[in-house]
């Protein structure tokens, strides 16, 4: 009889050795502009329900989802995460004004980025503040500027703009 339970347990044992469990993992994860770009996740093997939360660099937004989990079919939940740089709209051209640098009013700009209206002489940017005339906007964090854009108010003296020669150094007048 033990020699049958021996035979039993030797077939067994035979036969069930072929089955073999595979563990689950997910590839690796990478997104430009993430802090970290792998993300950060709950387990370094990235093995079956492991979660990887991503968070981007400052001057960017997250798009896609913000966390994700490896599922057993080796791949991971949710849609791609992908961090987009935040810009601000192209400027308006503005009546008598000049923007610079002039790629302001020809395309978004990125965060952070600045741009001066300058008015001609004779012209400010604000009717209550005369001695104003020009005004610096900056792009923020939330992909708006800082302050509205600028009119010009005043009169023209002459036919061209401003008659005086404008110098710029870093984007700012000398």
């Amino acid at each position: 009889m033990v020699n049958r339970k021996l035979a039993f347990l030797a077939f067994l044992l035979h036969t069930f050795s072929v089955f073999h469990c595979n563990s689950i993992s997910c590839p690796a994860l990478f997104v430009s502009n993430a802090d970290p770009p792998t993300g950060i996740c709950s387990s370094a093997d990235l093995s079956y329900q492991t979660y990887c939360s991503f968070k981007c660099l400052t001057g960017y937004q997250l798009k896609g989802s913000e966390v994700r989990v490896c599922q057993h079919d080796k791949t991971w939940s949710g849609t791609p995460s992908t961090c987009e740089e935040i810009r601000c709209p192209k400027l308006p051209s503005v009546k008598y004004a000049t923007v610079v640098p002039s790629i302001c009013g020809d395309q978004s700009m990125k965060f952070y980025s600045s741009c001066t209206f300058l008015c001609p002489d004779g012209f400010t940017t604000e009717v209550a503040a005369p001695h104003i005339a020009s005004r610096v906007l900056t792009c923020q964090l939330n992909g708006a500027w800082d302050v509205q854009v600028p009119q010009c108010h005043g009169k023209l003296r002459n036919a061209r703009n401003s008659g005086r020669p404008t110098c710029f150094t870093n984007m700012s007048p000398l």
